[in-house]
């Protein structure tokens, strides 16, 4: 779930590199474009009141616009005040020109820097405004965000500790420090960090959704969808709040809304592999497989080095009775899997950015304001461990060997051995592992202990409602002496674990 997850694109990837017109300053902003401050105290306004400054380099989407209003989430601010990212680079190396200032050096640094890579351009504009303001805090955040971007967490969290202790009210330096703390294995800090960021700046959309996933890490699923649902009041654009509002109807059964939800989250991004995985999963669990493999497709070929993709993509083959390309999925799952699995990323504080050539929103979201911590189409061997699950390897390898209606597949020995070894890893309280146990047994024609275990698996009590329906009728089964059997191949009827690879 927290291949926490993987990005991405970022909007000041919109960024030319060639030199472009400036434009008319009085021409209106269209919905959807990206801009920064044009000049230092560029103020956010809600309701006539100033409510916090637009810091130097900061890159917001223009949501609405009304008469000479840009509304940016936050807030809103004068379209004069402000100049589309395309057109930053050359308009603040004009300013630079004209007269050097440190606003302008951070500004450009923030159009010009670039997720996972080290540019020595962003490194002397932030050296220059430092050398002009030595106690100019948004140099010190941009300073984090480059740090951040190259997977340096350690110095970015200095960097951002200087901002702060600069500027205490600098909102997307707590956001962006959390999500630091998050790489760093301190959730405990960015949960703080993240909450200040919600008290400075109640509309910053990203904090939201950062707090979010870390509470729909936790299981507190009722918060993460009141944190997700508040970051979509501010930006419906949110990529990780609709993951987070999708995964809390699929937990509440209520497949219609998941569906909406990772729908919104592709129409946010649709280069976000995670959104096409989680919608294909979901399909796959209502048996639409046609659908689930359209979408598996795509986020393959968004993230082609994935394995958990191509471990769905194997199921929905082995359910289709194309057993051929199951293993051949399988086996690229398996090369593909690393030592560990990879934790989900948090959300951006800046809202979807764009790259430069394909003009497409983000995928997934880091943790950082402007920055990336992973991309789906990225190297993500450096990302923080997540130990993979045995037992739950086994109870699949164990319920396909037992109930498969492919014989080539049935092992009963296996079956037995590998469901027992699952159940004793997990002190035999998974009652889904014993249930496995006992369609093992019954395979192997032992129907008195699959009756002893299927009635354990009912008696654990922590099946769902659907779940321990199905459990009863294998119950009667065994007790009939009849094996669990799929009804035909790629087809089981009775498996508690739609979705999830077969072994």
């Amino acid at each position: 779930m927290y291949r926490l997850v993987p990005r991405l694109v970022f909007p000041w990837l919109l960024v030319a590199h060639t030199v472009l017109t400036a434009g008319d300053r009085s021409a209106a902003l269209p919905v959807g474009c990206y801009v920064l401050a044009r000049r230092p105290g560029v103020r956010f306004h809600v309701q006539n009141k100033d409510v916090g400054e637009m810091p130097a380099g900061l890159i917001q989407r223009v949501q609405k616009v009304q008469g000479d209003w840009a509304w940016l989430g936050r807030g809103w601010v004068l379209q004069r005040d402000l100049i589309r990212a395309e057109r930053a680079i050359e308009f603040f190396t004009s300013e630079i020109k004209r007269k050097p200032t440190a606003f302008a050096y951070v500004a450009r640094a923030g159009a010009t820097a670039k997720p996972g890579i080290a540019l020595p351009d962003v490194d002397r504009d932030l050296d220059a405004a430092l050398r002009l303001d030595r106690d100019f805090a948004a140099a010190y955040w941009q300073r984090g965000i480059q740090l951040y971007m190259c997977r340096d967490f350690s110095n970015a969290i200095d960097a951002y500790d200087e901002a702060i202790f600069l500027d205490p009210k600098l909102a997307d330096a707590y956001n962006d420090r959390g999500g630091a703390w998050v790489w760093s294995g301190r959730k405990d800090k960015a949960v703080k960090d993240f909450e200040r960021a919600i008290r400075l700046c109640p509309r910053l959309a990203k904090a939201h959704a950062n707090r979010a996933i870390l509470l729909d890490e936790k299981g507190e699923r009722e918060l993460a969808f009141s944190s997700a649902s508040e970051s979509l009041k501010h930006d419906p654009a949110e990529l990780q709040a609709c993951l987070v509002i999708g995964r809390y109807w699929v937990a509440k059964g209520d497949d219609d809304r998941a569906l909406a939800a990772y729908g919104k989250a592709i129409e946010c991004d649709p280069e976000c592999g995670d959104a096409y995985l989680a919608r294909g999963k979901l399909y796959s669990q209502q048996a639409d497989f046609q659908k689930a493999l359209i979408d598996l497709d795509r986020a393959i070929e968004l993230m082609p080095k994935d394995f958990a993709a191509r471990d769905a993509r194997g199921y929905v083959y082995y359910r289709l009775n194309e057993p051929e390309k199951s293993r051949a999925e399988h086996l690229a799952a398996t090369r593909l899997r690393p030592s560990s699995a990879v934790a989900q990323t948090l959300a951006t504080d800046s809202g979807d950015k764009k790259d430069s050539d394909k003009k497409k929103p983000a995928t997934a979201s880091s943790f950082n304001s402007q920055a990336t911590a992973t991309n789906d189409k990225t190297d993500k061997s450096w990302v923080p461990d997540v130990k993979p699950n045995p037992a739950r390897e086994l109870d699949r390898a164990a319920r396909r060997a037992a109930t498969s209606a492919d014989e080539r597949y049935l092992n009963a020995a296996k079956a037995v051995e590998d469901a027992t070894e699952a159940c004793q890893t997990t002190d035999w309280e998974r009652a889904d592992f014993i249930d496995t146990l006992a369609a093992a047994y019954a395979a192997a024609g032992d129907f008195e202990e699959a009756v002893k275990w299927q009635t354990k698996a009912i008696q654990l009590g922590n099946l769902s409602p659907t779940m321990r329906s199905e459990a009863s009728e294998r119950l009667e089964l065994y007790k009939a002496q009849k094996r669990c059997r799929e009804e035909k191949p790629g087809w089981l009827a009775r498996d508690p674990n739609p979705g999830s690879s077969v072994r």
